[in-house]
């Protein structure tokens, strides 16, 4: 029996019905956005109607697809999706920062299994192409706590990532106990 999964459903399985996902926020809100503005354009000026329809949904996901292109991507072709195992710890909703510009709040569901920390985009980034990053424990070196215990930063291929203390505390080497006898 395999125990690694690829799809994105299969990867947040454990973590179903834990939070309202970021992605599902931001959908709503653009759809409700996009209603009250169009209502308002059709009253007021309904010959601009068309062009107000593309603005609102054109101009988020035009800003979601160059976040991917240039933050998002990068990352992806030097750490591309790798099977995650089906016991990795999930959780969803999770605060990452990318690099020194790429801060993602809320966005990313994370997963970690013994190999990979696995960084999955919510539903927006990945309508925009946005793929699963699979970071490898091993590239992340130099790992430290922050002024906020709830997160840490450590660095990849030079560059410095920050996230959750629970996935980044993973990669972080366990020193043995010193086995000292005093007789």
């Amino acid at each position: 029996m395999d125990d690694r999964v690829e799809s994105i459903p299969d990867r947040l399985a454990p973590a179903k019905g834990t939070a309202v996902s970021m992605g599902v926020v931001i959908a709503v809100f653009l759809i409700v956005d996009t209603f009250v503005v169009v209502a308002l354009v059709s009253a007021l000026a309904p010959h601009a109607l068309l062009w107000v329809i593309l603005l609102c949904i054109g101009s988020p996901l035009l800003a979601f697809w160059l976040i991917q292109m240039l933050g998002w991507r990068p990352w992806q072709r030097s750490f591309p999706a790798k099977p995650q195992h089906t016991d990795a710890v999930v959780r969803l909703n999770q605060s990452f920062q990318l690099g020194a510009w790429m801060r993602l709040n809320n966005c990313l569901h994370i997963a970690a299994d013994d190999e990979h920390l696995h960084l999955i985009p919510f539903c927006v980034l990945r309508w925009v192409g946005a793929g699963v990053i699979s970071l490898p424990w091993i590239a992340v070196t130099d790992v430290k706590a922050t002024r906020w215990k709830s997160m840490m930063r450590g660095r990849v291929d030079g560059r410095t990532i920050s996230g959750p203390s629970w996935c980044l505390a993973l990669a972080t080497p366990i020193e043995p106990e010193s086995t000292s006898e005093d007789d």
